[in-house]
This record gives C-alpha cells, structure tokens and sequence, in this order.
C-alpha cells in the first residue's frame, strides 16, 4: 500500500469511528500490521495527517479527525478595527476578536475550534 493510499486509509478509519476511539496501537491492530516497515509507514502516514490537520492528537494519544475535534480551516480576513472573520461556506461567519488573532494576519489560512457563544453570536 502507497504511503497516499495508507494516509487516506487512516483518515477513513478515524472518521468512521467512534469518536476518539483510535490510537497508534489500534490502527496497527486494524490494519494488520506486523512488521517494523509496517509500523514506520504508518507512522509517517499518522504524522503526514497531523501536518496537514486532517486530524489531531488529544492529550491521550487518540486520533480525532478534524470534523470530530470541532476544527474549522478557512481564510481570514481582518477589518480596519482589527476583527477578524473566517468565511464558512453554507455557514454564518466565524468572528474572531481582535485579541484571538495571535500572529493571524489578513488572508492567513488559519485552523480555529469555535468556542460556544450567545445565541446569534458567532
């Protein structure tokens, strides 16, 4: 199995899952992976999907993808006032306050988990 092919057998693995479910150990065990090789490619291919936030590790080592952690990935854009806005398709806006921008600067692809705000508040 291609390294792409492995990543997107991964990624499939974790989505349909239950939630948080997955750990290195379990993806071995669904994979039928045996050898060292085996386990170095999965590896790469684990690491490869956290690089590009296809998924995420929790503070107990289990793999969510970025749907199940709550992850958005978009565009922002920022106002003259210092506001921030990613841009959801199909979706109300995210508004992002000027002081949660960190280092994000205007047109930044940025990856935010949307914190729960009053009805009507985004």
């Amino acid at each position: 199995m291609e390294l792409e092919e492995l990543k997107q057998h991964v990624l499939d693995l974790i989505r349909k899952g239950k939630k948080g479910s997955y750990d290195i150990k379990r993806l071995e065990e669904e994979l039928h992976m045996q050898k060292a090789a085996d386990f170095v490619r999965l590896n790469k291919a684990v690491s490869g999907l956290e690089a590009s936030y296809d998924i995420v590790r929790t503070g107990q080592n289990r793999f969510l993808s970025a749907e199940q952690a709550g992850l958005i990935q978009g565009r922002v854009s920022i106002n003259k006032r210092g506001m921030g806005f990613i841009d959801i398709p199909g979706a109300p806006s995210l508004r992002i306050e000027a002081e949660d921008l960190g280092y994000a600067l205007d047109g930044d692809s940025v990856l935010v988990q949307p914190s729960l705000a009053e009805p009507g508040e985004y």
